[in-house]
């Protein structure tokens, strides 16, 4: 096999198990509330996804950081098996205590995919290839947002809900053959180092103990005594975790990657655009259902109308850094995202008002996501890159726990700081008429959190202006 061909079978190998991990998490979104049905479980509603979620931020910079030192192709095998193995247990699981212990396993498998998929791209391509590359694997977070509510619902119609795990088996092991036969030699060697095994541990501890705390601060409120006791459990990891990573010539956590500029302002500013993507998929489709009184489909559907001008941007990444500095792009981006969310912010009356705003924001999200993950690739040299991908994508998630924490408060707030029930009625039914009894409140609570993602994307502004004004070409390390 030539290196070209080797190349392109394992490129399609990454794409294959990055789709894997995508859909993980929107098929099983959809599926949820039968699965739910089925398990009794409509108490616990959110902790399949928010065990999935946890396992797969904590683990993105220990997959990243591991790979840099033992090499890609073996980790890749290792979180697609991992990924399965958790979908065959949710697959046969009797329980929301195994089904929610079976999406954690899923969810160290992702975090692996989600860390190594960019970095073994980035391994094979050169920077005006690799722009154009990135650019289509981020694509394939939109082909997962389009085709992932209509895959659930095919297979949960005319199969089970168990079927949506099953199906991962035969893409999963297609992606591990591709990659593992065709993964170049010269990039599975072992870099130079050792692995810092106890700041690996500490910071999946406090990584953990901080998302607790993000999420316990958003359902039960910043001065709960439990929201507290993960707070005070975060913060005394995170000193031991610093002080005993100073002490190291070569630290678990990459943190002097922070004093490099561009890594930096662009690490922070793509922090503050996973705020703003997570504040409209948690409640475009409750302002749909609730204030316009349209079917939940039709507000899946505004989620897709973000993601097409998302998924034409990050096609269109080489061609923008060719021209545009990541300053400039970024900075338009955050512009596209504050618009959409004022617009969010005003009475709307039809779709077309809903619609308007999801196109701007899928644009600037377009605009930055992609272009400001290549930022950070080229801030490194290629010995330090998955240290630097994994890294910045668990910036972004961390950031993100945070402000849906603050917009979870926000939320809950106008209800008197306690879900609805109609709200837990309306998952449990799907029925979107229950929400007719909430609407003012709903309408209030709304305009709260969109104006926390006005708020998030004029902070994700400044920090764009933090960016250096050299086009990639001229801020290119290797």
């Amino acid at each position: 096999m030539s290196d070209v061909s080797q190349r392109k079978t394992a490129t399609w190998g990454i794409l294959l198990g990055l789709l894997l991990a995508a859909l993980d998490g929107t098929v099983v979104a959809t599926v949820l509330p039968r699965i739910l049905l089925e398990l009794s479980g409509f108490g616990l509603y959110f902790l399949p996804n928010a065990a999935f979620m946890l396992c797969q931020t904590i683990s993105t910079p220990l997959w990243g950081r591991l790979s840099d030192v033992h090499g890609r192709g073996r980790f890749h095998l290792a979180a697609v098996v991992v990924l399965l193995l958790g979908s065959v247990l949710c697959g046969l699981s009797t329980s929301m205590a195994a089904l929610c212990a079976s999406r954690a396993v899923q969810g160290l498998g992702a975090g692996g995919l989600f860390a190594l998929s960019f970095t073994m791209i980035a391994d094979l391509y050169d920077l005006e290839k690799r722009a154009k590359m990135q650019g289509a694997i981020s694509s394939v977070w939109g082909v997962a947002a389009l085709a992932g509510p209509f895959i659930g619902d095919w297979v949960t119609d005319y199969w089970s809900w168990r079927g949506v795990f099953w199906l991962n088996l035969p893409v999963g092991l297609l992606s591990i053959a591709l990659v593992q036969t065709s993964w170049p030699k010269k990039a599975v060697e072992a870099r130079a180092g050792k692995t810092d095994f106890l700041g690996a541990g500490l910071l999946a501890l406090a990584s953990a103990s901080l998302l607790a705390f993000f999420g316990l601060a958003g359902r039960m409120g910043w001065t709960d005594p439990k929201t507290l006791g993960a707070a005070g459990a975060a913060l005394a990891l995170i000193a031991v975790l610093v002080a005993v990573e100073r002490r190291l010539p070569d630290p678990f956590l990459s943190y002097d990657l922070f004093r490099n500029r561009l890594f930096a302002a662009g690490a922070l500013t793509g922090m503050c655009g996973m705020i703003c993507m997570f504040d409209v998929i948690l409640h475009v489709p409750l302002l749909v259902v609730g204030l316009l009184n349209r079917d939940q489909k039709v507000g899946g559907l505004m989620l897709t109308v973000m993601m097409i001008p998302w998924m034409a941007c990050s096609g269109a990444t080489k061609p923008l850094l060719a021209r545009f500095s990541y300053r400039g792009l970024a900075t338009t981006g955050m512009l596209f995202c504050a618009a959409a969310y004022a617009l969010l912010r005003l009475p709307i009356a039809s779709l077309w008002g809903v619609a308007g705003p999801m196109l701007l924001l899928g644009t600037g999200l377009g605009l930055t996501v992609a272009p400001l993950l290549i930022g950070a690739q080229n801030a490194v040299p290629k010995a330090r890159l998955g240290a630097a991908t994994s890294l910045t994508q668990f910036t972004r998630s961390m950031g993100a726990g945070l402000g849906l924490a603050v917009m979870g408060s926000l939320f809950l707030a106008a209800f008197g700081g306690k879900e609805p029930e109609a709200l837990a009625q309306f998952r449990q039914t799907q029925d979107a008429s229950v929400m007719k009894a909430v609407g003012p409140e709903l309408a209030v609570a709304l305009s709260r959190v969109f104006t926390a993602g006005l708020v998030a994307a004029l902070l994700g502004l400044v920090c764009a202006l933090g960016l250096p004004k050299g086009r990639a070409a001229e801020l290119k390390v290797e």
